[in-house]
């Protein structure tokens, strides 16, 4: 049903648009391309960085409107806005993991595991932190998570 709405929408604002004479002459063909998959393609792309940057959002606050967030958990919200950081990953158990959030870490957004893929394992010893040599990588299993802790601490990508 949503398609359809949208689709009726689409072609009610569009169809002028390449309809209406004295415009450029283009082949058939092309205008039929523009309006059926290059429009849509950059319409498509328009809406995802409006989507990923949040704008829509903060204009809704400004016309005080609170609209429910389309990211499901909090949990792949921070995950997907997630920096270059240091991570302290505290156990079930009681212990704890210490490592780097780098480009080459990654988090599940699978609904049943919340694993987490840490690229670079540190150490925590007398409050300074430690790279680990030989350089470890480490997979955590979701069920054992018990908090995690990001640490910004500049640039260690």
């Amino acid at each position: 049903m949503n398609y359809a709405i949208i689709s009726v929408a689409y072609t009610a604002v569009s169809y002028p648009l390449f309809h209406a004479d004295g415009w450029l002459t283009l082949p058939s063909w092309l205008w039929q391309f523009s309006q059926y998959v290059l429009l849509p393609l950059l319409i498509g792309v328009a809406l995802v960085f409006f989507d990923q940057s949040e704008r829509f959002y903060k204009l809704t606050e400004r016309m005080g409107l609170r609209p429910v967030h389309h990211t499901p958990t909090a949990w792949d919200f921070t995950f997907r806005n997630q920096k270059a950081s240091f991570v302290l990953v505290h156990l079930t158990d009681g212990s704890e993991v210490a490592g780097a959030w780098t480009g080459g870490s990654f988090a599940s957004s699978m609904a049943g595991d919340r694993d987490i893929y840490v690229d670079q394992m540190w150490t925590v010893e007398d409050g300074g932190w430690q790279s680990i040599d030989p350089p470890r990588s480490i997979l955590i299993c979701g069920g054992t998570i018990r908090m995690i802790e990001f640490i910004d601490g500049g640039k260690n990508e």
